[in-house]
């Protein structure tokens, strides 16, 4: 598996806070070995563009994950 250490901080934080089935990071990868970094505001905001319906279809169904544990 993956293991992001930025990730993991934020992770054992967050889940005193909320039930780990909540709690989730999303990870912009803007580089890899053939192409470094060279990252800057436009370009993050490209990368997202990019997948914001998928990004919007997870938040969607966390909030209804959210809903139905608080309510049940």
């Amino acid at each position: 598996g993956l293991y992001d250490m930025e990730a993991s901080a934020f992770f054992s934080t967050a889940i005193r806070f909320s039930s780990a089935e909540l709690v989730h990071s999303l990870k912009i990868i803007g580089d890899n070995r053939d192409q470094p970094p060279e990252l800057d505001k436009s370009i993050v905001s490209a990368l997202v563009s990019e997948q914001i319906r998928p990004i919007t279809g997870f938040a969607k169904s966390l909030i209804k994950l959210n809903e139905k544990t608080c309510y049940e």
